[in-house]
């Protein structure tokens, strides 16, 4: 029975404002000029801001507004009024967003309606409006801006990586014949220096574009990384007379840790990139001398607090390099992982330093903090996953076997890119083994189908058109299991998903690195 009693007095039309009035979540008000004060505010003010109905009714206009906001309204209320005396009916309405303060001093965001009221005057005498909560629609959309700028940039990384893996794979393989024939023109010219000069004058250019391309991926990554598990604190041990001699006699260098012998997966030549990289800029920094600390800690949940890094709750190994130098300047500090950004003079430096050791941290499944004050110097913090100690072996291990020369062995040789092939040619036709020469897979399996002998020595590009190296590889070790498998590749991102047991040379390679890895797997 109560029902339809409601549904008769809801159809009144007091009756049904009433209703409207005090169950909106919206804050409806009205405001006016002539009294300076509001004549009106609907209860659900109250969890807007706190104030009562009376309360509010006592406040002016700029009251509600926190003193950004009330500039705003200010200008905005003697705008519209000057347009609706000239004439501008349409100035009558308007939506904007002010920043409203609640009893408690905190602040609500709020998207305001309000229609002018116009007596009979005519004159401006009030505003109607309508207040509504936006923080949480803001938060949203504050959150949906950050994912589509973390999207942005995972789209970005993704572009570059791209475009840099396949320019490294270009360029090395273009440096691969220039270092490669001159250093076979060394040989050649063993009783003339000038000759000799320029032959390693070009290997070393060849070389330091081969580096630059390889800080590229190193940023991107993908870089072939060869993993072994090592005592980060005793892998500082050997890393420390090597960087004491390459820093400047004006720096200190301190090497603390905490007793710890953390032990991580890492490639020992990253680790040194790593290392010397953050030093090297920390000298920079340091023009008048100062003190770079390197610092070794095991990480544990229960000491996680105090090491005050914004990292999930495990153990981890933590390196950090410091200096007193002049610090970064807040303005650039989000730009600092950005490829080619750098603060030094044009010339002096590729900006590849951070980039590269930010790709090396990720790779090994790390990460890198930079904390700075400006004059007061630099932090570098890297933590790295955790790994039993008795995972590491000893480089002691092994080569106590003696090697026996075995004659005869038979070399497949498989590479796409005409000048490299010619080269690896020259280079593996003065060893004395048996060779085989093929421009793709393809071509390589009709030879070797047709060859009466073992293939003991598989020598292949990854990346090929048709059936790439790893295929090729696997068809083969089918036929030959004793089969050695070297790989070759001026850059790939699935190097690290190779066969065990295989082997990998980047390109540009050595001819001394190649021939001693040759005879290293064939002469056993």
């Amino acid at each position: 029975m109560t029902l339809p009693y409601q549904r008769q007095k809801y159809s009144e039309k007091a009756s049904l404002f009433k209703l409207i009035l005090e169950n909106a979540g919206d804050v409806l008000w009205i405001y006016d000029f002539r009294e300076n004060r509001y004549t009106y505010a609907s209860p659900s003010v109250r969890l807007l801001r706190g104030f009562t109905q009376e309360e509010i009714e006592q406040q002016s206009l700029y009251d509600a507004l926190t003193p950004e906001s009330a500039i705003k309204a200010q200008a905005l209320v003697k705008q519209r009024i000057s347009s609706l005396q000239s004439g501008d009916l349409s100035a009558r309405f308007g939506v904007d967003e002010f920043e409203q303060v609640r009893k408690d001093g905190s602040t609500v965001m709020t998207e305001v309606m309000t229609t002018f009221i116009i007596d009979e005057i005519p004159e401006v005498s009030g505003i109607v409006g309508i207040s509504r909560d936006i923080s949480k629609r803001l938060e949203k959309e504050h959150r949906r801006k950050e994912l589509e700028k973390k999207l942005y940039e995972t789209q970005k990384y993704e572009s570059i990586n791209r475009v840099v893996c396949g320019v490294a794979h270009e360029i090395n393989n273009t440096l691969m014949p220039i270092s490669g024939y001159a250093e076979i023109l060394e040989k050649l010219f063993q009783d003339n220096n000038e000759s000799i000069e320029y032959c390693q004058e070009i290997c070393h250019s060849a070389n330091k574009a081969a580096r630059l391309i390889d800080k590229l991926v190193d940023y991107t990554g993908s870089q072939y990384l060869n993993l072994k598990y090592i005592d980060l604190n005793q892998a500082m041990v050997d890393i420390e007379p090597l960087l004491r001699s390459s820093i400047k006699e004006n720096i200190v260098i301190i090497r603390l840790h905490d007793g710890s012998s953390p032990c991580v997966k890492m490639d020992m030549n990253k680790l040194r990139q790593i290392v010397f990289g953050l030093a090297f800029n920390a000298q920079d920094a340091m023009p008048d001398g100062g003190t770079l600390t390197i610092d070794i800690k095991t990480v544990t949940p229960e000491n996680r607090q105090t090491a005050q890094l914004n990292t999930p709750e495990n153990s981890y190994a933590q390196l950090i390099v410091s200096d007193t130098g002049t610090g970064i300047d807040p303005e650039i500090m989000p730009k600092i992982f950005e490829p080619f950004f750098t603060t030094k003079n044009f010339g002096m430096a590729s900006g590849l330093g951070l980039s590269a050791i930010y790709g090396i941290v990720k790779q090994h499944y790390g990460n890198i903090e930079i904390k700075s004050k400006v004059g007061k110097g630099t932090s570098a913090s890297i933590i790295l996953p955790l790994h039993e100690m008795s995972q590491i072996i000893s480089s002691d291990t092994i080569r106590n076997t003696q090697h026996h020369a075995k004659r005869n062995k038979t070399i497949l040789l498989v590479e796409d890119d005409d000048d490299v092939r010619n080269l690896l040619h020259e280079m593996l036709s003065m060893h004395e083994h048996k060779l085989l020469v093929a421009s793709n897979s393809t071509q390589a399996l009709e030879k070797v189908t047709e060859y009466p002998e073992v293939i003991d020595l598989l020598i292949t590009d990854i990346i090929m058109p048709g059936l790439n190296g790893k295929i090729l590889a696997d068809e083969l070790k089918k036929r030959y299991s004793a089969m050695d498998i070297v790989f070759i590749s001026g850059y790939n991102n699935e190097i690290a998903q190779l066969p065990p047991k295989s082997h990998f040379i980047q390109k540009p390679f050595s001819f001394k690195e190649l021939i001693h890895l040759v005879q290293r797997l064939l002469e056993h």
